[in-house]
């Protein structure tokens, strides 16, 4: 019997970089979700947790996103959620 497919939430402030993202990680056999990069991300877990669903496995978290201070985000969910993993990305890329 085959694993259950893992799930991968991709939250970046450019669309570019997290349609590449998702690409990349569907191509690693994950289900990918595009989350924006606007809104409260601790709360959308917190609801998803609080409905039963399957939360994502991983978290590709820009560090930079607008309205997320991603340092704070890490500890809570290290908190509340161990096993999910979390990467910081930076897309800004300096001339």
């Amino acid at each position: 019997m085959d694993a259950p497919q893992k799930l991968a939430f991709v939250v970046q402030s450019n669309r570019l970089q997290g349609l590449m993202w998702q690409a990349l990680l569907k191509s690693q056999k994950l289900a990918v979700i595009l989350e924006p990069a606007k809104g409260d991300l601790a709360d959308c877990i917190s609801q998803i947790a609080s409905a039963g669903l399957t939360l994502p496995d991983v978290i590709v978290l820009d560090a930079e996103a607008a309205e997320l201070n991603p340092y704070e985000f890490c500890r809570w969910c290290r908190a509340a959620f161990p096993k999910m993993q979390i990467f910081l990305t930076r897309c800004r890329q300096l001339h």
